[in-house]
């Protein structure tokens, strides 16, 4: 499991729910609907399914507004989850 750096965070519909914006590794920013238990402080928890020496493949834990369920996020935005 690793942690996204979010841009921004903002509550959804119901009180459990976070809409929480992350930008891809070309600059594109991804926003997903998620419970509020896949954010800790202004992170995104996610799997990561790859990695090369500047990006990480991670799998989104919801499906994003774009469709996208797999994004390549820069290196340097991803923290391995503890």
């Amino acid at each position: 499991m690793s942690k996204i750096k979010a841009e921004r965070i903002q509550e959804g519909q119901i009180p459990s729910e976070r809409i929480v914006d992350v930008r891809t590794a070309d600059g594109t920013e991804e926003q997903v609907i998620v419970s509020d238990r896949q954010v800790q402080d202004d992170y995104l928890l996610a799997s990561e399914v790859y990695g090369d020496k500047d990006n990480v493949l991670v799998e989104l834990p919801r499906e994003a507004m774009s469709g996208a369920w797999r994004v390549w996020i820069s290196r340097e935005r991803v923290e391995s989850a503890e």
